[in-house]
């Protein structure tokens, strides 16, 4: 009797689309969750892949000035050249009085960013949903779950 065993996908192998849409996914679920709806999809959606350099650097830049935690972990510097600049910005803010079971005392904020290298066309993702616990003040510097995915390859 042959023992199978199960090993990881090669980075050649994986779906990049796919584990995105899982990773929306869980948030979307965390919103369905603590609002207590059966569905939801109020995303603000902006697709900047046309827009002009100008304009990507200065959502950028206003990007990290809302929220100085977006650009965490060990991806930090590498997003922080100029050559990356956000290519699509999905959003959205849940008011905390519309959060029915939650342990949060502040609005449910979302922020997912796909980045795109100029140069290489490299893409990377910052997936960044922030809130605080009752009676903690909001921190912005440390998001409190995902952080940064890492660079990975279109196709």
């Amino acid at each position: 009797m042959s023992e199978s065993r199960l090993s990881a996908p090669s980075p050649g192998t994986m779906d990049v689309s796919l584990a995105f849409q899982a990773l929306v996914k869980n948030q979307v679920d965390q919103v369905l969750k603590e609002t207590h709806r059966r569905q939801w999809a109020d995303w603000v959606h902006e697709d900047l892949r046309q827009s002009p350099a100008v304009a990507r650097k200065e959502r950028k830049r206003r990007l990290l000035e809302d929220i100085p935690g977006l650009l965490s972990g060990y991806v930090a510097v590498t997003l922080a050249d100029n050559a990356w600049a956000p290519a699509c910005v999905l959003s959205t803010t849940i008011p905390r009085s519309e959060l029915v079971d939650t342990t949060y005392s502040s609005d449910l904020r979302i922020c997912n960013v796909v980045w795109d290298h100029r140069r290489s066309g490299i893409i990377s993702v910052s997936l960044f949903t922030i809130t605080s616990m009752r009676g903690r003040p909001l921190n912005t510097s440390s998001p409190r779950v995902p952080r940064p995915l890492g660079t990975l390859r279109g196709p």
